[in-house]
C-alpha cells in the first residue's frame, strides 16, 4: 500500500519520487505500506525586504536565503550604494534559487553646469537654480560692469550632481581710484 509524503527538494523536479522506504530491492511482506516522498518542486522562500539597505547587505540577507540578487545601478536621490527597489517585492513567496532584482542607486545624476559668465547675476542664478543647483554668491573687485557674474565654481562644463553649490563671482564695479592732482 503506497503512502504519498510531499515534500520539497532542491533537485528532484516536481511530481517526481525523490525518496522510497524501504529502499528499492527490499523484500516486504504482501500488503505492506510503502512510504513514497513525492517533491513539491523547489522549497519557497519568502523574499525579505531590502530597499533602504546598503548594497553589501541586501546581497547578503538574499544570498543566505538562497536568492540570486542582480544589481541594476541606477541614478536617483537617494545616497550612493542603497537599494531603491526590489522585484519580487517583501513577502512574495518564490522558489529558492530564483533571482532577485534590485535597484542601487549611483546617487543623483550628474548635470553639466551651464556657462552664465558676463550675465547678470539675478539671470545666472535664474538659470541655475532652474537645473536644480544652489547658487552662493561672492562679490569681487572687476573691470566688468556691476551685478555682472565673472566667474563660476566649478567651472562651466563640468559634471556635478544635481543640487550641488554654484558660487558665482559678481562684480562689485570697477574700481575707484581717485585722480591726483597733477595741474602745474
Amino acid at each position: 500500500t503506497p503512502r504519498v509524503i510531499t515534500q520539497p527538494s532542491d533537485t528532484v523536479a516536481k511530481g517526481q519520487v525523490s525518496d522510497e522506504n524501504p529502499g528499492g530491492g527490499s523484500k516486504v511482506g504482501k500488503g505492506s505500506t510503502i512510504s513514497l516522498t513525492v517533491s513539491s518542486g523547489k522549497p519557497k522562500v519568502q523574499v525579505p525586504n531590502v530597499v533602504g539597505q546598503d548594497v553589501t547587505s541586501a546581497v547578503a540577507a538574499l544570498a543566505q536565503l538562497g536568492l540570486n540578487p542582480k544589481i541594476t545601478r541606477i541614478y536617483s536621490g537617494s545616497q550612493q550604494d542603497t537599494v531603491t527597489a526590489q522585484q519580487p517585492h517583501a513577502g512574495d513567496n518564490i522558489d529558492k534559487g530564483s533571482t532577485v532584482h534590485i535597484n542601487v542607486s549611483r546617487g543623483p545624476k550628474p548635470v553639466t553646469v551651464p556657462d552664465v559668465t558676463t550675465q547678470p547675476f539675478a539671470n545666472a542664478k535664474s538659470a541655475l537654480n532652474g537645473k536644480g543647483f544652489v547658487v552662493s554668491r561672492v562679490d569681487v573687485q572687476s573691470d566688468l560692469a556691476q551685478g555682472t557674474v565673472v566667474s563660476e565654481d566649478p567651472q562651466s562644463g563640468t559634471q556635478v550632481p544635481a543640487g550641488s553649490t554654484i558660487t558665482l563671482s559678481v562684480s562689485k564695479g570697477p574700481a575707484a581710484t581717485q585722480v591726483p592732482d597733477v595741474t602745474g
